[in-house]
């Protein structure tokens, strides 16, 4: 039921999103589209099933091959991990992730489910704690105490 919850809030972090856009140079921005585009590729090969897996997996590899702190193909990369039951992987890929963007729930709560599926609830309960207590204000507060909370049995 546990690990049943905290699936249930990653996916929800998972979904797809609107990548954040930031002002820079045209090829700044065609180089964060290009990598955007990957991503999103990646995730519909996957949901929809109707190609090989290792295609997403290829496109994940050629973004973090040109950026290996690319947050959105980390996640993307730790979430198929999880899907596989690669939670080594996984674990690797959320903490990196992390440490490249701290502020990151989609991350800190991928984290927590690797570690969860890997049997270190104890290090799911810290790095959640640490999410919490490092950022007091972000609007994903309330889903990290959520998690934490559903993982301490409260």
């Amino acid at each position: 039921m546990l690990v049943a919850s905290v699936a249930l809030a990653l996916g929800l972090y998972f979904a797809p999103r609107t990548p954040d856009q930031s002002k820079g140079s045209l090829a700044t921005e065609e180089a964060v589209d290009a990598k955007a585009e990957k991503v999103r590729q990646a995730a519909a090969i996957i949901e929809n099933g109707d190609r090989p897996p290792m295609e997403a997996i290829t496109l994940l590899r050629e973004v973090l091959e040109e950026d290996p702190d690319y947050v959105p193909a980390l996640l993307k990369m730790g979430e198929f991990s999880l899907l596989s039951g690669q939670f080594d992987k996984a674990r690797d890929r959320f903490e990196h992730a992390v440490e490249v963007e701290p502020g990151s729930f989609p991350a800190v709560a991928g984290l927590a489910q690797a570690l969860l599926s890997l049997g270190d609830q104890e290090g799911a309960a810290k790095a959640l704690q640490q999410f919490i207590e490092q950022h007091p204000n972000h609007p994903d507060l309330e889903s990290a105490r959520e998690m934490l909370n559903t993982i301490n049995g409260n």
